[in-house]
């Protein structure tokens, strides 16, 4: 009996000292109480919210280093502009939309041709008048090929080491890295191929109304990639981009944190709030805008997901 209450005193401290996120930490996230799920999801916004300035912070010491980012001019697919003007009238491409519409738009920006075969992709890059031809391209990777590519480049890695070419070594260990992304993502989500979007894909805030911190289109785009890695986590985890962060950044499973890294890393958090820069004369090399004009995205969506 004594045993009984030792033990029971000593499990009743150590729940009480847990956060109230420790708590239900083995406790599958569809049973989370609503509230400790809105919380979760409130965190998971200020996490991305947190990414988003550390990489304008990243953007401007990279510009103000040794190896500056020049102005970069990239091709006008691969990056939606989202526009608010001071009296609070929201355009993309040209269109005027509210708020709300913000996160479906972003979605259809990233996925409209995820779901392109080789050959489709191949076609739709020649022909402009394709719809298709306006949002950003995916490129598929096999892993004997991302296998290769680490091996070629190993070998040049090693080359500028015994040239002793400083210069090289730093590009070529960067080009390393990303091929060892690429190869992890593959052993995270277990498959042999994956696609992966433009690497230039990005999202430009231009929020002429915000005087102060990230615009409230910022947000919303953020709640749109939400989306888009949740499409990403049901395909390849069955679950939702909520749960795997759940799960990830608790590290409930030894294979969940992996998991939720490989979905971010398919679908980085490219989102520039160039007000935001503005104000806080954070140099990035990216122009803004440009002469013509993408229309806005209205290809019928041909994806499906669920944010539940």
């Amino acid at each position: 009996m004594k045993h009984l209450v030792y033990t029971f005193t000593l499990l009743f401290i150590g729940l009480s000292a847990c956060t109230e996120y420790e708590k239900p930490k083995n406790v599958p996230f569809k049973m989370l109480p609503n509230g400790l799920k809105k919380k979760v999801e409130a965190e998971l916004i200020e996490s991305m919210k947190k990414e988003v300035i550390e990489h304008h912070q990243e953007l401007h010491e990279y510009y103000s280093s040794d190896y500056p980012l020049e102005s970069i001019s990239i091709d006008r697919r691969n990056y939606l502009i989202i526009e608010e003007d001071v009296i609070r009238r929201i355009e993309v491409g040209g269109k005027e939309y509210s708020r709300l519409e913000i996160s479906d738009i972003v979605q259809t920006f990233y996925l409209t041709n995820e779901p392109l075969s080789r050959e489709q992709t191949l076609e739709y890059l020649m022909d402009f008048k394709c719809p298709n031809y306006n949002f950003p391209f995916y490129t598929n990777y096999t892993k004997s090929a991302v296998l290769e590519q680490m091996r070629k480049t190993k070998t040049e890695l090693q080359r500028a080491k015994d040239l002793g070419e400083e210069d090289f070594i730093i590009f070529y260990s960067d080009i390393l890295d990303q091929w060892n992304d690429k190869c992890q993502i593959l052993t995270s989500i277990g498959t042999n191929e994956f696609k992966e979007i433009h690497p230039e894909a990005s999202i430009r805030i231009m929020d002429k109304g915000c005087k102060k911190g990230l615009s409230p289109l910022t947000f919303a785009a953020i709640e749109g990639m939400i989306l888009v890695r949740n499409y990403a986590s049901r395909k390849y985890f069955g679950i939702s981009y909520e749960e795997l962060y759940f799960r990830g950044s608790r590290e409930i499973k030894s294979n969940d944190k992996s998991r939720l890294e490989a979905i971010d890393k398919l679908f980085p958090l490219k989102i520039f709030d160039l007000n935001y820069a503005k104000l806080n004369s954070m140099e990035t090399g990216y122009v803004t805008p440009v002469p013509e004009v993408i229309p806005a995205p209205d290809v019928p969506l041909t994806y499906s997901f669920s944010s539940n």
